[in-house]
């Protein structure tokens, strides 16, 4: 009985490690297939995520145009004529609260949950006499519809109002500004117009 006994439990033994490898390789072989599963599951969460930022930038990027419809504005540094006056973007601040606030101490801060934009318009004067392009063009904020801005009264760097006439043929640059609500204007068009007149043009910003 003793060798009986032996050779049972030696038999149950075999019994148990084979029962063990054949567990193991049972595991390895579920482990394979969760790896390779989750491998192609990653892949291809990686690849559909490509595709969706892919189409959100192709979504988000602006369209040029000639500048004369909110959805074809003129490209950054195109020029457009104006009346007597041809018109481009120069440098443009999206959030130019800090930059106007250090300018000039007596400056004041927008209001709370709104922001300074700083325009750089780069014009020319094409009459024969001599002109002020801060007197005779007007501007506003186009972001899907006209954004609600303000124009408290602040000191500029290099500020529009100072350049004062223009000779005809000759050429200035200067800031302008809008109080606008807080946010991302980094598709948004600064329109142009002359002040007294009816024509208006989409400038992008950027």
């Amino acid at each position: 009985m003793a060798r009986i006994d032996g050779t049972i439990a030696e038999t149950k033994k075999l019994l148990a490690v084979g029962g063990i490898g054949l567990f193991a390789a049972m595991g390895l072989a579920a482990c394979g297939g969760s790896e390779d599963g989750e491998d192609g599951g990653s892949d291809a969460s990686t690849s559909a995520s490509a595709v969706e930022e892919e189409t959100a930038a192709e979504d988000a990027a602006v369209s040029y145009g000639d500048g004369t419809a909110p959805d074809a504005p003129l490209e950054p540094g195109a020029s457009v004529e104006i009346a007597d006056w041809s018109v481009s973007v120069g440098e443009v601040v999206l959030d130019a609260t800090d930059q106007i606030l250090d300018h000039d101490s007596f400056n004041e801060a927008p209001e709370a949950g709104r922001q300074y934009i700083m325009i750089e318009l780069v014009t020319t004067y094409n009459g024969a006499d001599a002109s002020d392009p801060y007197l005779d063009l007007d501007w506003d904020l186009w972001d899907g519809t006209l954004v609600d801005h303000t124009e408290p009264i602040v000191l500029l760097p290099n500020d529009l109002m100072d350049v004062r006439d223009v000779a005809g043929g000759e050429s200035a640059s200067g800031n302008i500004f809008l109080e606008v609500p807080e946010g991302d204007y980094s598709t948004a068009s600064v329109v142009i117009g002359e002040m007294l007149g009816d024509d208006e043009f989409y400038l992008a910003l950027g």
